[in-house]
């Protein structure tokens, strides 16, 4: 009797040993795997990247290559909606769509060098993100007037510059739509929130006043052209100060061209902790 509780006590002893001895091993197992997934950061999917090509045109103001010619051999109609494409009408904005296959008035323009006043600036973009274009140098004064289907205000800016606000969204392969804000940026230069796609930033800027009366889309295909200027006619528009100015007695007029280039995926990149 005494020998069969002798047995049974050691049998209950290993059987506890074995226990504890199988938790340390399974809790060593758990605090490695636990230890090895929090050296990567966490898994996120690839992000779609919008790549633009943005092209500047500075000519004379009398110069025929960004006249009449050049507009008629631009598609001014189906891009934009009726009612967006009066809005634009009415403060001096013209607005155009070419194909990958540019007209010959664009072509032309196109071949110019730097010194003849054409220079290009490639623009990666994350899809849903924005980038500012500027269309000028800074103004000092800068008053317009901003014109509805019934009546003008006037606007008076210090210390300005004129931007487009382009944000741009990835629709299916070789699509991407773009979003064009027409901004007036003015006064000092201060640190200020911004709400980005990864949150709200610091940022130095002045204070801005979008002109969405004049916002459009357009919706562009790889190698599609997106083509933006001003009526010479349209006097104290917001669009002659986006893009005509005089210093020095030298009358300019300036084009923005932005082109689709591609689309592609970008990779996520894994860190340790």
């Amino acid at each position: 009797m005494a020998r069969s509780s002798f047995n049974v006590g050691v049998t209950m002893l290993l059987a506890a040993l074995t226990v504890c001895s199988g938790c340390g091993l399974l809790g060593n197992i758990e605090d490695k795997s636990e230890h090895l997934v929090r050296r990567f950061s966490p898994l996120t999917s690839a992000r779609d990247a919008i790549h633009l090509e943005v092209i500047y045109v500075n000519r004379p103001q009398s110069d025929p290559m960004i006249g009449k010619s050049l507009w008629r051999e631009i598609d001014q109609i189906g891009a934009i909606d009726p009612p967006t494409r009066a809005s634009l009408r009415r403060n001096g904005f013209r607005i155009g769509h070419c194909s990958s296959t540019a007209p010959r008035s664009l072509n032309a323009l196109l071949n110019l060098s730097p010194r003849e006043g054409v220079t290009r600036q490639s623009v990666p973009i994350e899809s849903g993100g924005d980038t500012l274009i500027r269309t000028g140098k800074s103004l000092e004064d800068c008053s317009f007037a901003v014109h509805d289907s019934t009546q003008s205000q006037s606007q008076e800016f210090k210390n300005a510059t004129c931007v487009f606000r382009v944000t741009a969204s990835r629709e299916q392969d070789g699509w991407a739509r773009l979003d064009f804000v027409p901004e007036i940026h003015y006064g000092k230069s201060l640190l200020r929130h911004r709400a980005t796609s990864r949150g709200w930033l610091f940022q130095a800027s002045q204070n801005i006043e979008p002109l969405y009366a004049q916002k459009f889309s357009m919706h562009l295909s790889t190698g599609e052209m997106a083509v933006i200027g001003a009526n010479r006619e349209a006097s104290n528009t917001a669009a002659e100060r986006f893009f005509i100015s005089s210093a020095d007695g030298n009358d300019a007029q300036r084009l923005i061209i932005v082109r689709l280039v591609k689309m592609s995926k970008v990779e996520p990149v894994y860190s340790e902790f």
